[in-house]
C-alpha cells in the first residue's frame, strides 16, 4: 500500500467525519431553537430574492458598468432589482409575522 493510497483514505474519512459533525450540530440547533423553522423561512426568503434577483443585476452592472447600455437594459436591470426588493420585503414580513404570533402566543 503506498501513501497515495492512505492519504485518499484519511482524507476521505476525514470528510466523512467532518460531513456528520456538520450534520449532527445543524441537527442539535434545529432540535433546541425554538421556531426554528419559522426562523429559517426568513433567512430563505431573504436569501432566495437576493441571490435569484438582487446579486446577478449588481454584479452585472458591476462587471460591465454602465457606459455600454442602453437606458433600456440598465431600467430592466433596476426594474428587477426593485421586484427583487419587494420579493424580499414580503417574504421576510410574513416570516417576521409568523415569528411574531410564535413568540406571543398568538
Amino acid at each position: 500500500m503506498d501513501d497515495n493510497s492512505r492519504s485518499q483514505r484519511t482524507n476521505t474519512i476525514l470528510r466523512r467525519s467532518l460531513r456528520t459533525c456538520i450534520s449532527g450540530f445543524v441537527a442539535l440547533v434545529a432540535l433546541t431553537i425554538p421556531y426554528f423553522s419559522d426562523f429559517m423561512t426568513l433567512l430563505g426568503s431573504l436569501g432566495a430574492s437576493m441571490l435569484i434577483f438582487v446579486f446577478p443585476v449588481i454584479f452585472d452592472f458591476r462587471l460591465y458598468g454602465f457606459s455600454n447600455r442602453s437606458s433600456k437594459d440598465i431600467g430592466q436591470g433596476i426594474l428587477i432589482l426593485c421586484m427583487g426588493a419587494l420579493c424580499a420585503v414580503i417574504g421576510g414580513m410574513e416570516a417576521i409575522t409568523a415569528l411574531w404570533k410564535d413568540f406571543h402566543g398568538q
